[in-house]
Formats: structure tokens, sequence, C-alpha cells
């Protein structure tokens, strides 16, 4: 199992690394893809302030309301940031 952090200040801001790619977002839910399965944040007026996909890192802002870890099937390959991408 590879490790991953979570790091959440004031259910305001949200730091997290292990990230392969992001598969949807908009203001009210980001998808996360991390290593080992995905990461649903949902909350409001949420905006991805930062994203490195080569540190693995991704920084959102915005109110949290939950974090939710799902099992995620079929590799990370068709991520919405990567279809862009090309």
């Amino acid at each position: 199992m590879t490790e991953h952090t979570l790091i959440s200040e004031n259910r305001e801001t949200l730091e997290v690394t292990a990230v392969t790619d992001v598969s949807s977002f908009d203001e009210n839910t980001v998808m996360i893809l991390l290593e080992e399965g995905a990461l649903s944040v949902r909350g409001r007026a949420l905006k991805i302030t930062q994203l490195d996909l080569d540190t693995g890192r991704a920084s959102l802002s915005g109110e949290i309301i939950s974090l939710t870890y799902m099992k995620e099937s079929g590799g990370t390959g068709s991520g919405l940031l990567k279809k862009l991408m090309k």
C-alpha cells in the first residue's frame, strides 16, 4: 500500500499527496485519484489551487464538508486532466 497524507486546516483547505490524477471536479465535488484508489471531496465553492502530478500533490480551497475513500477500478488512464492534455 502506498502512503499518502491529507492535511486540512479549519475545513477550508486540503493538501493531498500520492495524487495520480483528478478525474472530475466542480464547485461541489472533486474526485482525486490516488495510487491506491480514489478520494471524493465534497463541499461548497471548491477550487483546485494547486495540482502537480509530477510530485503527486494537490491543494484545494473552499468549504470542505466530507472526505470519502473509494475503491477505484480500471486504473488512472482515463482521468479528465489526462484527456485534456492530449
